[in-house]
């Protein structure tokens, strides 16, 4: 995995220097705060934006900018339809909305806790009934925060899965809802990573994909006028 980040990240240079001189249209492309995938803090918006820019420049007619907003703006963009392209997911998926995978390598998503001698796995989350965990405030709408909600956890909402590690590290909360590779570039130490276990058990596996609004499909493949958010 670490190999996969190193080479993402040497090879976004040739990528951005590609795209300096470009003349070609833009597309806005809606996101959360999400480091190290998508940030308006990092290098080149972070790895997702690497990939899909690799991506535009074989396949799309357009050049990527990154529209990284709060977690509760993307979500009336997406109610609102005004979007043509988002790593954020719409809320109700359709089969008419398509994904775009990035990437080989695949992410999964589970949840972190102080190191045990056990192994950290679940057969049903009302096990976990009455304790306390970190969620990242985009997911108050979506299905992690009802499956928590109906097996009796406490979410405390965060801004950033670096904000709930933290957290965790602190024993501000039992548990921490997050990837399998953000940890590497969280600004914590070696020591306290080694202090941390993620779970056997997770919730989902997926490589990194964008989403792309059926609306937007002619022209995101045609090189004709200005593509945003809002057309």
């Amino acid at each position: 995995m670490k190999y996969f980040l190193f080479v993402v990240f040497v090879f976004s240079n040739f990528f951005m220097a590609a795209y300096a001189q470009s003349d070609r249209p833009v597309i806005k492309v809606l996101a959360i705060e999400y480091p190290p995938f998508t940030s308006s803090k990092m290098i080149h918006n972070g790895i997702a934006f690497m990939l899909l820019r690799e991506y535009a420049k074989k396949h799309l007619k357009a050049d990527i900018q990154p529209q990284i907003v709060p977690p509760a703006r993307v979500q009336v963009l997406l109610k609102l339809n005004s979007w043509c392209l988002s790593f954020y997911p719409p809320l109700q998926l359709k089969d008419s909305d398509s994904s775009i995978q990035l990437s080989k390598t695949k992410i999964k998503i589970g949840m972190y806790r102080k190191r045990q001698n056990s192994d950290f796995r679940w057969d049903n989350l009302n096990e976990f009934s009455g304790a306390s965990i970190a969620l990242l405030r985009s997911n108050k709408s979506n299905r992690f925060y009802q499956l928590y909600s109906e097996a009796g956890l406490f979410p405390m909402f965060v801004d950033s899965t670096e904000q709930g590690i933290k957290l965790l590290l602190r024993d501000r909360v039992d548990y921490a809802f997050a990837d399998n590779i953000s940890i590497d570039l969280m600004d914590i130490s070696p020591q306290q990573k080694e202090s941390l276990q993620f779970s056997d058990t997770i919730f989902l596996e997926t490589p990194i994909l964008v989403y792309s609004n059926p609306k937007c499909a002619k022209r995101l493949y045609a090189n004709t006028g200005k593509l945003d958010a809002d057309s």
